[in-house]
Protein backbone atom coordinates (compact mmCIF):
# COMPACT_ATOMS: atom_id res chain seq x y z
CA UNK A 1 0.00 0.00 0.00
CA UNK A 2 2.69 2.42 0.34
CA UNK A 3 3.63 2.13 -3.17
CA UNK A 4 1.74 4.83 -5.25
CA UNK A 5 1.26 3.04 -8.56
CA UNK A 6 -1.73 1.11 -7.90
CA UNK A 7 -3.37 4.19 -6.28
CA UNK A 8 -2.26 6.11 -9.64
CA UNK A 9 -3.63 3.42 -12.14
CA UNK A 10 -7.25 3.19 -9.90
CA UNK A 11 -7.91 6.28 -9.87
CA UNK A 12 -7.17 6.98 -13.76
CA UNK A 13 -9.23 3.62 -14.29
CA UNK A 14 -12.02 5.29 -12.85
CA UNK A 15 -11.60 8.86 -13.93
CA UNK A 16 -11.27 9.65 -10.23
CA UNK A 17 -9.11 12.36 -8.37
CA UNK A 18 -7.84 11.43 -4.46
CA UNK A 19 -9.87 14.54 -3.30
CA UNK A 20 -13.37 12.22 -4.77
CA UNK A 21 -11.60 9.46 -2.66
CA UNK A 22 -11.65 7.66 1.11
CA UNK A 23 -9.55 5.72 1.75
CA UNK A 24 -10.00 3.38 5.17
CA UNK A 25 -7.19 1.42 7.11
CA UNK A 26 -6.09 0.00 10.55
CA UNK A 27 -2.51 0.86 9.61
CA UNK A 28 -1.39 4.52 10.07
CA UNK A 29 1.93 3.73 7.69
CA UNK A 30 -0.76 2.49 4.66
CA UNK A 31 -2.86 5.95 4.65
CA UNK A 32 0.37 8.42 3.99
CA UNK A 33 0.29 7.43 0.34
CA UNK A 34 -3.35 7.85 -0.02
CA UNK A 35 -3.07 11.16 1.54
CA UNK A 36 -0.42 12.21 -0.50
CA UNK A 37 -2.70 11.89 -3.80
CA UNK A 38 -5.39 14.32 -1.62
CA UNK A 39 -7.49 11.30 -0.03
CA UNK A 40 -9.92 11.63 2.90
CA UNK A 41 -8.00 9.28 5.41
CA UNK A 42 -9.88 7.46 8.39
CA UNK A 43 -8.04 5.26 10.46
CA UNK A 44 -9.87 2.24 12.09
CA UNK A 45 -8.40 1.56 15.86
CA UNK A 46 -6.26 3.53 18.75
CA UNK A 47 -2.99 3.56 17.33
CA UNK A 48 -0.65 6.91 17.64
CA UNK A 49 -1.79 8.95 14.31
CA UNK A 50 0.16 11.29 11.96
CA UNK A 51 -1.32 15.03 10.36
CA UNK A 52 -2.14 12.69 7.53
CA UNK A 53 -5.14 10.71 9.31
CA UNK A 54 -8.20 13.19 8.93
CA UNK A 55 -10.58 10.85 11.29
CA UNK A 56 -10.05 8.16 14.07
CA UNK A 57 -12.68 5.57 14.47
CA UNK A 58 -12.50 2.58 16.64
CA UNK A 59 -14.11 0.38 14.48
CA UNK A 60 -15.32 0.08 11.26
CA UNK A 61 -19.30 -0.07 12.44
CA UNK A 62 -18.84 3.90 13.17
CA UNK A 63 -18.02 4.65 9.45
CA UNK A 64 -21.76 5.35 8.26
CA UNK A 65 -22.17 7.87 10.86
CA UNK A 66 -19.23 9.50 10.17
CA UNK A 67 -20.00 9.75 6.63
CA UNK A 68 -23.68 10.75 7.19
CA UNK A 69 -22.33 13.53 9.59
CA UNK A 70 -20.09 14.74 6.55
CA UNK A 71 -22.72 15.20 4.44
CA UNK A 72 -24.78 16.73 6.78
CA UNK A 73 -21.97 19.18 7.27
CA UNK A 74 -20.97 19.88 3.52
CA UNK A 75 -24.72 20.35 2.77
CA UNK A 76 -25.06 22.92 5.11
CA UNK A 77 -22.27 24.85 3.76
Amino acid sequence: KPNPQPYQKVLKQLGLQGRDCIMIEDSPANLKTAKSFGMTTILIGSQPTGNFVDAQLSRPAEISSWLNNRQTCSAAL
